[in-house]
């Protein structure tokens, strides 16, 4: 070790203080700035009290406090200059005496010792043995050194000293092994890094759900290692199943009994919905799709009527698909006879059957006499010694041409009640029996009845209307001396309350008396508006019940609307209209009227009249015309249901229609508005209504026009119920636009109004 100059430097400082004194002063001459007790002769820094003068020192060149002891010098000390030496190393800051001795290659305690070779190193550590080079050796066996010697680690704790991954540091795996050297393995310890994530396998299928998992090195029990399964609750639905028609997706592939499965179903498509199919057209699918049968059996898809569950009929077609049309097997076969002598009727011993009339055969069997053509059940029963009508009976009393004979005792022609039947005539008989009085021969059916008394003609009434000289009496109830031309009364002397004319127009009213009725001319049409539909009702109230002016249309020949408006302008501008709505199934036809405030409509499908109240706006009463022909039975030329049609003249509310009885001819009824009731009906003896274009009253008078679309039609027709007469007629009509569905009378205004293909119109008319 080296002796330290610090031993040196006191004797060192003497000796220069004495010799370097200048031999002319004295101390007392001498100043001392700084107070240190060094006058300034010999200060080296007489203004700082802390150095004084010159000294023997050492540099300390690594400022560690001490100095090289080779740079021993004396004078004014430097800043970096000491007084401790024994620095061995003045180069380095961490090498001095005392200092710690590191593993850093330095003598860092001036020694004489390098690192390991020191004992007092600090920065020596233990190295343990590591064999399997994993950073980590075996405690039991280490070495204490600045360097690790090879195959030494200075980590210790490994574990397994032969398995390069297990040690302290290793992240523990499943493997069986504790790879952390905790004392713990794989599930055991809560550090295991790769873990399997397990998903819950509740229906044992091998595929499983994410609804639970749990992470484990192994599986736990009911856990599998992938969430695949799109049903956990089927064990026969998973990826890859087998797909059958249960409504589950077992394949786990979106589809629910897709056509792929393998109980999947052939169908047939029937297109006409009759349950069997074509085997044309199939399709495969669990359940049977729509518009689809699960047979191929039909061998028509495109008729219902057409299958093998069908009954074979007589159409034309092969109904039951048996390879037949219409066989003998039809339902409704027919069986046909042989008409030999082609009257229509055949021999009920010569049968066949088939859908179609055989050439020579007829449907009837019911000929008695197949060799006689004059001889079947149509024919007259004759009294000729034939069995005429194939009744079994020869000239019996069901004979066309027998007769009922009846005693004739004042041979005027007419029997009395004593009768006998026979084909030919019995002596002292006749073929009637309606005298009433057989012992005159002036009194029978045939005579003329006269006003003189007597019952002549034999109708039970004596003097009565069918007297051949009677009167014509008119109802005078104003007892103005004019009568109602429509309640009459025919009698040989006049009633009371009844005179002999009927020219009256208002028999309520003593004013008005001899009334103009004849119908002389009609002007050509006024459009009023168009509404657009061809037919329709163009109504008003002579009356003027609610108010003058208003009036009423209703579109159509069915439905429930009426409209009513305030003035013939505001039905012509389209504004201003109110729509009413008939009860029930509505009206049929255009034959309406207005009168009183009542609109008076038919029924629809019926002969039934309805008075409905147009201020109420509720029906008041109804009226059943009697064997009335309707919903086109007997219609004006046009059609649209105008079987029955409603009229209004001078003398109140009618009736127009056709009967079966009445060869399908107009009859004419006269309806009292305040009983609701049919008082009088004439037969009249037009042509066919179907025939006729439309019809309408004056004063008791119909009037019938002869067409509803010739332009050039005129009214041709008149009937008089004053005087239950008829006449023709050829006074022009216009149909301008060919199509007149409704004609109504105004005795109000004296006017025509029509509906002509959607043209709404009135007639000025001439009267006199």
């Amino acid at each position: 070790m080296k002796v330290s100059a610090l031993l040196l430097l006191p004797l060192l400082v003497l000796a220069a203080c004495k010799d370097d004194a200048p031999a002319s002063d004295s101390a007392a001459n001498l100043a001392d700035d700084d107070g240190d007790g060094v006058t300034s002769d010999f200060d080296c820094d007489d203004a700082d009290p802390a150095v004084g003068g010159p000294t023997s020192y050492l540099l300390d060149v690594d400022q560690d406090g001490f100095g090289d002891d080779t740079t021993l010098a004396e004078g004014c000390a430097p800043a970096e200059a000491v007084t401790v030496g024994g620095d061995c190393d003045d180069a380095q800051a961490t090498v001095y005496p005392g200092a710690a001795e590191a593993c850093d290659g330095l003598d860092n305690d001036c020694d004489g010792l390098l690192d390991g070779d020191d004992d007092d190193n600090t920065g020596a550590v233990d190295w343990y043995r590591d064999e399997d080079a994993d950073g980590y050796g075996v405690t039991s066996d280490s070495v204490r050194s600045c360097d690790g010697p090879a195959g030494y680690a200075v980590a210790g704790g490994d574990c397994d000293d032969a398995n390069a991954t297990t040690s302290p540091g290793a992240a523990e795996v499943c493997d069986g092994a504790d790879n952390d050297c905790d004392g713990l393995t794989d599930d055991d310890d809560n550090s295991v890094a790769d873990q399997t994530t397990w998903y819950i396998d509740y229906d044992g299928d091998s595929y499983g759900s994410d609804r639970f998992t749990e992470a484990a090195c192994a599986a736990p029990e009911g856990y599998v290692s992938n969430a695949e399964d799109c049903d956990d609750a089927e064990a026969t639905a998973f990826p890859g199943g087998v797909e059958v028609c249960d409504t589950l997706d077992n394949n786990c592939d979106g589809v629910v009994d897709e056509a792929t499965a393998t109980d999947a179903q052939t169908w047939y498509q029937d297109a006409d919905l009759d349950g069997f199919g074509d085997a044309d057209f199939s399709t495969m699918a669990c359940s049977m799709p729509s518009g689809y049968a699960e047979n191929d059996e039909d061998c028509d898809d495109g008729e219902f009527a057409v299958n093998p569950d069908a009954e074979e009929v007589c159409d034309g077609l092969d109904n039951n698909c048996d390879g037949s049309t219409d066989g003998s097997d039809a339902t409704d076969v027919t069986a046909w006879y042989t008409d030999a002598d082609k009257d229509g009727y055949g021999d009920p011993s010569k049968r066949s059957f088939a859908c179609t009339q055989p050439t020579g055969s007829v449907s009837s069997s019911t000929d008695c006499d197949d060799g006689d053509k004059l001889i079947n059940p149509a024919a007259t029963e004759v009294c000729d010694g034939d069995d005429n009508n194939c009744d079994g009976k020869t000239d019996g009393s069901d004979a066309a041409d027998v007769s009922v004979w009846y005693a004739d005792a004042d041979k005027d022609g007419y029997g009395g009640a004593s009768a006998s039947v026979a084909c030919t005539q019995p002596t002292g008989s006749v073929s009637t029996s309606t005298d009433c009085d057989d012992a005159d021969k002036n009194i029978n059916p045939a005579a003329t009845e006269v006003c003189d008394g007597d019952d002549n003609n034999c109708d039970g009434s004596t003097d009565g209307s069918d007297a051949a000289d009677p009167s014509t009496w008119y109802a005078d109830a104003d007892n103005d001396g004019y009568g109602d031309p429509s309640v009459t009364l025919d009698a040989c002397d006049e009633p009371a309350g009844y005179t002999d004319n009927g020219d009256d127009c208002n028999d309520s009213d003593a004013t008005a008396t001899d009334c103009q009725c004849t119908l002389s001319s009609v002007a050509t049409p006024v459009l009023t508006t168009t509404i657009g539909s061809t037919q329709g009702s163009y109504l008003t109230d002579p009356l003027e019940t609610l108010g003058s002016g208003l009036v009423w249309t209703i579109t159509g020949y069915t439905g429930s609307a009426v409209v009513q408006w305030p003035s013939t302008s505001a039905l012509a501008s389209g504004s201003g209209g109110t729509t009413i709505t008939l009860p029930g199934s509505g009206h049929e036809g255009t034959g309406h009227v207005v009168y009183g405030g009542y609109l008076y409509y038919v029924s629809y499908n019926s002969n039934t009249i309805v008075k409905f109240d147009l201020k109420t706006k509720s029906t008041v009463a109804s009226l059943t015309v009697p064997n009335a022909g309707y919903h086109n039975t007997y219609y004006y030329q046009w059609g649209g249901y105008s079987d029955i049609d409603l009229a209004v003249d001078e003398n109140g509310l009618w009736v127009l229609y056709a009967t079966s009885t009445n060869g399908g001819k107009m009859v004419i009824s006269r309806i009292d508005e305040s009983s609701f009731s049919i008082t009088k009906t004439w037969n009249t003896t037009s042509a066919v209504k179907n025939t006729i274009g439309n019809a309408f009253m004056i004063c008791g008078v119909m009037y019938a026009t002869d067409s509803y679309y010739n332009s050039a039609a005129t009214i041709n027709y008149a009937y008089d119920t004053n005087t239950s007469t008829s006449r023709s007629l050829s006074i022009a009509f216009s149909n301008p636009y060919n199509y007149n569905s409704q004609i109504s009378y105004n005795p109000n205004d004296g006017k025509l109004y029509s509906w002509d293909n959607q043209r709404l119109q009135t007639y000025a008319l001439t009267i006199y």
